[in-house]
C-alpha cells in the first residue's frame, strides 16, 4: 500500500513537470538560435530581438573592433578631405594631427576597455532600428549645434573657407555617427562575437 501511494505521488509529480514543460514559455527559441548559429545562419523570430540565449555577446570585443574599423574609415575620409580642401583651408600639419587625434579618442577608449576586460559578456544589445534612431537624433542635434556655433562665431556665409571650417567639415564628421552603428551591427551579424 505504501509503495502504491509512493508510485501514485511520483506519477502525479511527473505529470505536473510534463504539464509545466508544455505550458512553459512558447517563445523560447534558444535551441533554434544555437543550431542556426552553429550552421552560420542568423534567424529572426516573432520577438525580433538581439538577445542571445547562450552565454552572451562579447561587447568589449565588438566595440573595439567596430571602433577600429570606424577609425580607419574616418582616416580615409580625412585624407580625401585633406586632398580636396587643403588648398582652400590652408591648415597647418599640427591642426590636422590634432583633428586625427580627436577622432582616435573613442577607438583608444574601447581598446583600453577591451584590454581590461576582454571576456565581458552582455545578454543583448539594443535593436538596430533603435540604435539608428538614436544615432540620427544625435546627428540632428550635432547639426543644430554646428549651425549655432557658426552663427555665434559670426561666420561669413559668402566666404567658402569659413563655411568649410565651421560648417562643412563638422557636418561631414557628424554624418559619420550613424555609420558607426551600421558597422557595429554588421560585425555583430557575423556571429563572431557570440559565445557558446
Amino acid at each position: 500500500m505504501r509503495n502504491e501511494n509512493l508510485e501514485k505521488v511520483t506519477e502525479e509529480k511527473q505529470e505536473r513537470v510534463e504539464r509545466k514543460q508544455i505550458n512553459s514559455d512558447p517563445s523560447d527559441f534558444s535551441d533554434l538560435y544555437a543550431m542556426a548559429n552553429r550552421e552560420g545562419f542568423k534567424i529572426r523570430t516573432s520577438h525580433n530581438t538581439n538577445k542571445y540565449v547562450g552565454n552572451g555577446i562579447l561587447i568589449n570585443k565588438l566595440r573595439a573592433h567596430s571602433s577600429f574599423v570606424f577609425f580607419i574609415l574616418l582616416f580615409v575620409e580625412a585624407l580625401i578631405l585633406n586632398f580636396a580642401l587643403s588648398s582652400i583651408l590652408e591648415w597647418k600639419n599640427p591642426v590636422k594631427l590634432i583633428i586625427l587625434g580627436c577622432l582616435a579618442i573613442y577607438p583608444l577608449i574601447t581598446l583600453f576597455m577591451y584590454l581590461l576586460s576582454p571576456k565581458r559578456l552582455v545578454d543583448e544589445v539594443s535593436q538596430f532600428k533603435d540604435a539608428m534612431g538614436v544615432a540620427l537624433i544625435i546627428t540632428f542635434q550635432m547639426t543644430i549645434i554646428i549651425l549655432c556655433v557658426a552663427l555665434f562665431a559670426s561666420v561669413d556665409f559668402n566666404n567658402f573657407k569659413e563655411v568649410s571650417s565651421f560648417i562643412l567639415l563638422p557636418f561631414i564628421l557628424a554624418l559619420n555617427i550613424p555609420i558607426y552603428f551600421i558597422l557595429k551591427y554588421s560585425l555583430l551579424s557575423t556571429g563572431k562575437y557570440f559565445t557558446e
